[in-house]
């Protein structure tokens, strides 16, 4: 096999799998005396990369999949908003059609728009925490508050999903169906959800709170 060249004229399937000669014969010689290769070749294919910082937001998250999947494309700034549609030349209205003040973008739609603020603010009451109005400015500060494994990190991790997804949702709405909820109406449905999702450690932390 370690003989074996890779044609020119080979198909991509037959490249890659006489490209990994070279790889196999390096663990080879790292697995004499273990017992797992598949686990290593595994390793060597992923390869090392860094660790993001907002991984605790993704990982070890009870919300519904299609909530983490919406921060996982927030978090690398992958959701289409509508600043990101004006740079691909797109004719869009650039007015954030959740309080119709400001340019819409990532930031503003999700931690500085008043109508965002207010639900987020609702959510914090709901779970007994500091309600402040400047109290979410940025991702930065949700990835401080929701490492560690403890009940509130976990329920915080949850609420934070949702609360991103859910807004989403109704950004969506009122752009293509012309269709508005209230605010006191948006947090209601993210707390029931969230009631519903929550891990046992979650739900004992949840339990306690009032909506």
């Amino acid at each position: 096999m370690e003989e074996v060249r890779v044609p020119a004229q080979a198909c991509w399937m037959v490249r890659k799998i006489l490209g990994t000669k070279e790889m196999l014969h390096i663990l080879h010689n790292e697995v004499v005396g273990k017992k797992s290769m598949i686990r290593q070749a595994y390793k060597q294919m992923l390869g090392s990369f860094s660790k993001v910082e907002w991984r605790n937001l993704i990982c070890c998250n009870s919300a519904r999949p299609k909530a983490i999947f919406t921060i996982w494309l927030q978090a690398q700034n992958r959701l289409l908003t509508k600043d990101r549609m004006l740079k691909w030349k797109m004719q869009v209205e650039p007015v954030c059609v959740m309080c119709n003040q400001e340019e819409e973008t990532s930031d503003h739609l999700f931690y500085d728009c008043i109508f965002a603020r207010m639900i987020w603010r609702r959510l914090l009451q709901w779970i007994n925490q500091n309600s402040n109005s400047n109290v979410i400015v940025s991702q930065q500060w949700i990835i401080v508050k929701t490492k560690g494994k403890n009940p509130e990190a976990q329920a915080l991790r949850l609420i934070y999903a949702e609360y991103i997804y859910t807004l989403w949702k109704e950004r969506n709405t009122r752009i293509f169906e012309k269709h508005e909820t209230t605010m006191e109406n948006i947090a209601r449905r993210i707390a029931c959800v969230c009631c519903v999702r929550a891990n046992i450690t979650a739900r004992l932390f949840l339990d306690k709170c009032s909506f």
